[in-house]
């Protein structure tokens, strides 16, 4: 057997001998001829096996006093029973004492205390594997992924019940825990621009009358469309730039369906406010699709920031329009439709002629102008309330992105990725605890924002944490 691997030399002196020590004792246990696979799942057994041991010894080692006393009141043991915590290496199970200061008064145990353990159950590093695994994974996916690792093999009820108690800890004090979290995450030196943007994207609702909404839509002989059962959830995202247009961080928040996009709203503003603080020069830009609501929230932030609408959004409203005048996915209409796009890009003055080239193609074509309501999303209507927020040709010279990329990709890696695989509902309390913890994976700030839940936790706990 080899003296050492490449991670043993990072090792101390004093932690290399102890492996060595362990090590010489383990091969007792192990068959050299045992396949890999064998060999490797029997040295993972031994190993978690210890670490219950250890971590068990240390968890009943936090509470040795049958009496202590505290700001002058002292408590005593009350009751003394086995409780099973949820550790890295799997269920441990410890004799520990219950304390009360008073007859029939509350109960203390100082294992979770000082243990900060999370329901009383987890510990603090348990926990937080449960939430980096469900942040990515549905349920039973990260049940099963335990299970094969080896170790702590939480059951997929237990983890939803973790999600959940962490959704408590973070939304009893949500601002308060924003602001920590937004100080854990200092803004980088280089950054130049900040762009502001939100979006909403569907998911399928727990009770939210699918069935009975497509028995009404067929008892009236109207064929059955569209989602049903769906609700827009919320997103939000700061992203930062440096001075040569590369992004160099993003922050997202991700709500399920609310009134208004309430919550996402205030985090923006918060969040703006806090960038503004921080680095007063900073260039803020304000993008979005055409949506009505969207841009009257990004007008309220600041009436005098850059503002611009999605770029693909204009092309896409230019090109269904198109189509139609002069037939969809023609050779000609893919030249005319490339001109625009040039005159786009490319002139100072682009989006207003590129609408009246196809003013004129329409009118050529027979077709009357389409002046409806903004939110038929007519193309006229478009760009009359958009025409300001089209200037592409000096946002690129000038490093500014004119597309909502970031913000359509986050809709998909936050919200569909996680909430919309098949057959998956979610209520409300369900889908919010996950995205918070995937809020946190995918802006990386995983780790300050565990920190943040591991102060709470803490202060929920009480004095002896």
């Amino acid at each position: 057997m080899p003296r050492h691997g490449m991670s043993a030399s990072k090792l101390s002196p004093k932690d290399l001998k102890i492996v060595r020590a362990a090590r010489d004792l383990l091969q007792g246990a192990l068959d050299p001829s045992a396949g890999t696979a064998a060999f490797e799942e029997r040295l993972l057994g031994l190993l978690s096996a210890v670490g219950r041991e250890c971590v068990e010894e240390h968890l009943e080692g936090l509470s040795p006093e049958d009496t202590f006393e505290e700001n002058g009141v002292t408590w005593r043991v009350a009751h003394r029973g086995e409780k099973k915590f949820m550790t890295t290496f799997g269920w441990v199970t410890v004799e520990r004492p219950l304390f009360r200061s008073e007859r029939n008064g509350p109960t203390r145990c100082l294992v979770s205390e000082r243990a900060g353990l999370f329901q009383d159950k987890w510990t603090p590093r348990a926990a937080k594997l449960a939430a980096l695994a469900t942040a990515e994974l549905p349920f039973a996916r990260a049940e099963e992924l335990f299970q094969q690792l080896g170790g702590m093999a939480p059951s997929k009820t237990l983890l939803q019940r973790l999600d959940r108690t962490l959704l408590a800890l973070w939304e009893a004090d949500r601002e308060k825990l924003d602001a920590r979290l937004r100080r854990g995450t200092p803004i980088p030196k280089s950054a130049a621009l900040v762009v502001v943007s939100l979006d909403g994207v569907m998911v399928n609702m727990i009770g939210s009358g699918r069935a009975e909404k497509k028995a009404r839509t067929k008892a009236k002989g109207i064929c059955a469309k569209g989602p049903a059962g769906y609700k827009a959830a919320a997103i939000g995202v700061l992203s930062l730039y440096d001075a040569a247009g590369a992004r160099i961080a993003t922050w997202r928040m991700g709500r399920m369906p609310e009134q208004n996009k309430t919550a996402v709203k205030a985090w923006l503003r918060a969040e703006l406010q806090w960038v503004r603080r921080q680095r007063p020069d900073i260039r803020v830009v304000g993008a979005a699709d055409g949506a009505v609501d969207n841009w009257s929230f990004l007008e309220s932030l600041d009436p005098d920031i850059q503002k611009v609408v999605d770029y693909f959004h204009t092309v896409e409203c230019l090109t269904r329009e198109l189509d139609k005048a002069n037939g969809p996915h023609s050779l000609d209409t893919q030249k005319k439709l490339g001109e625009m796009k040039r005159l786009l890009l490319e002139e100072k003055d682009g989006a207003r002629r590129a609408f009246a080239k196809l003013d004129r193609i329409r009118q050529k074509a027979g077709m009357k102008p389409r002046l409806r309501k903004p939110r038929t999303g007519r193309y006229r209507t478009f760009y009359d309330h958009h025409r300001d927020r089209m200037d592409y040709a000096t946002l690129r010279e000038e490093g500014v992105p004119i597309g909502t990329g970031v913000t359509e990709g986050t809709c998909r890696y936050l919200v569909v990725d996680r909430l919309r695989r098949s057959g998956m509902t979610w209520s409300a309390e369900g889908g919010q605890a996950v995205l918070n913890l995937r809020s946190l994976v995918v802006s990386e700030r995983f780790e300050a924002g565990w920190r943040c839940l591991v102060e709470a936790n803490r202060r929920r706990l009480g004095p002896c944490a």
